[in-house]
């Protein structure tokens, strides 16, 4: 056996004997396209443009196994091909007996009837509605636009103003809610996916404040204590403001008054 394709010239099968034949002998010419892509893409992994049909692909190359092809093939085509069809030793009548062409003409006698245009047509993937596009996209940079504060107010420790951004758990968790929905409604499944992630940690933050038991009943006969506590800027000069309020949340167990400044 050649351990390299015998190839008489370099000739496109496509072009050449596949249109012939689709012609001559009625054979449709995707039958010799789609076995000549089966063999380059999936078998033999060379290129075989100039194969005739007539050329015995059995023996192409070493340990080319045969059966395997056929088998290929059959689940390419949606057909069966019997062992008896095989011409060898023990079966000189067969119709397959190794070269291309007769894998062809076998295939297309199995295939008569069929619509191998709808057959082996690609089927066309669905595209969205203008508006869903539309809408994907607006919830998108919406989404976006909140989530980039929510995971920078996680970085707090970081630099204070990133500390800022977590103020707003609440207001996060409901933008975000609203843009998870409007993806989904949208078609962007995983941009929904990741939203719907960002929801659920926000519900987790809020949960003790919103909807966990009130601990009240809990601490019946427990002494209470009173505190007060004012941030105070270094630029506000309201100072009576403050101190009316001490007097009147007064007595207090304790009292603190930080006095911050931005310089």
């Amino acid at each position: 056996m050649p351990t390299e394709p015998n190839w008489r010239n370099a000739r496109d099968l496509t072009t050449t004997s596949s249109s012939k034949s689709s012609t001559r002998s009625g054979i449709p010419k995707t039958i010799p396209i789609r076995l000549r892509k089966l063999l380059c893409e999936r078998i033999i992994g060379d290129d075989l443009s100039a194969l005739y049909p007539e050329d015995n692909i059995a023996m192409i190359y070493d340990g080319l196994d045969f059966a395997d092809v056929l088998y290929r093939a059959e689940r390419e085509f949606g057909v069966a091909i019997p062992r008896e069809t095989w011409k060898t030793g023990e079966n000189l009548g067969g119709e397959i007996d190794g070269t291309f062409g007769s894998v062809v003409r076998y295939l297309s006698k199995a295939l008569q009837g069929r619509d191998l245009e709808k057959q082996f047509a690609t089927p066309a993937v669905p595209r969205r509605p203008a508006w869903k596009r539309r809408l994907g996209a607006l919830a998108t940079l919406g989404t976006l636009a909140v989530a980039i504060p929510a995971m920078a107010g996680f970085a707090g420790r970081v630099w204070w103003v990133f500390e800022l951004m977590s103020h707003f758990r609440a207001q996060y968790f409901v933008a975000l809610s609203v843009g998870t929905i409007l993806l989904l409604v949208a078609g962007c499944r995983r941009r929904a996916l990741l939203a719907g992630a960002l929801v659920a940690v926000h519900a987790a933050l809020l949960w003790p404040f919103y909807w966990a038991a009130s601990p009240a009943a809990s601490l019946q006969g427990v002494p209470r204590l009173r505190l007060i506590s004012s941030n105070v800027h270094a630029a506000n000069e309201e100072h009576q403001k403050v101190l009316d309020l001490v007097r009147r949340e007064s007595p207090a167990d304790a009292e603190q008054l930080a006095r911050i400044s931005l310089m």
